[in-house]
């Protein structure tokens, strides 16, 4: 039940900015002179690192949040529409500190890449922002992406030998990964130059097409076809 959820959950919200992005495109040359009277740097290569912290979403009653490292460059057609690739090197790990399971603790040192494309609300409204909050709102966008995640896992045993896991267990290998952003842009005027650097901050849900996210499934009653994570980040962006 929760599975067939979230997947209706995820194919509604892909469909919707999948129908964003297309609209926006079309809206690229009307919106492209925006803010050049402020002498914005508003279109261009950027190329942005940071940091995160992911919880992994699957078997465990514990997820604790891990660090990740970001590194992104992308391409703004103006401030509110972007394209661009993605890496993450990280760790997720669950640990089972109520003994249900076969497993005690998974950790994954994984890695990602991803192409994402993200839509800010001023593509679609292009309302006169004064001051850095309200350009801030201006900014939030939602974004959605796909590529690939590589898993590198390790498993330790748990206090519960009477779970038995269904099958053996996977702890390598490479998956369909496909993110959902939510985030928005906050401008440094003053640094490096009149409009080099800003602050990315990003909520990001990446659905994984595997039932081995954690390295095993369950029981052979799961019905779990995937596995899923969330991140929270935040980068610094600079604009050439």
């Amino acid at each position: 039940m929760t599975t067939t959820y979230f997947k209706k959950t995820i194919k509604t919200i892909a469909v919707s900015v999948l129908l964003l992005c297309i609209n926006s495109f079309f809206c690229i040359q009307a919106y492209s002179q925006i803010d050049y009277s402020y002498g914005r740097n508003t279109s261009g290569i950027r190329v942005a690192g940071g940091i995160g912290l992911a919880t992994l979403a699957t078997h465990f009653h514990s997820n604790p949040p891990k660090p990740v490292y970001l590194g992104s460059v992308s391409y703004d057609f103006n401030p509110y529409l972007s394209i661009g690739v993605e890496a993450q090197k990280g760790t997720l790990q669950g640990i089972d500190d109520v003994n249900h399971l076969y497993y005690g603790s998974s950790t994954n040192q994984y890695f990602t890449g991803t192409l994402n494309i993200r839509v800010a609300l001023g593509q679609l409204n292009d309302f006169t922002s004064t001051n850095t909050l309200q350009d801030a709102l201006k900014r939030i966008y939602v974004g959605l992406g796909a590529g690939f995640i590589k898993n590198a896992i390790k498993l330790t045993q748990g206090a519960n030998q009477y779970a038995q896991p269904d099958g053996n267990p996977v702890l390598s290998g490479s998956y369909l990964v496909i993110p959902i952003n939510l985030g928005t842009n906050i401008d440094l005027p003053g640094i490096f130059g009149i409009d080099k650097l800003s602050i990315n901050p990003n909520y990001q849900f990446n659905y994984v097409k595997s039932r081995y996210a954690d390295g095993f499934i369950s029981s052979i009653y799961s019905k779990t076809n995937a596995g899923y994570y969330n991140l929270f980040s935040i980068q610094l962006k600079y604009k050439f």
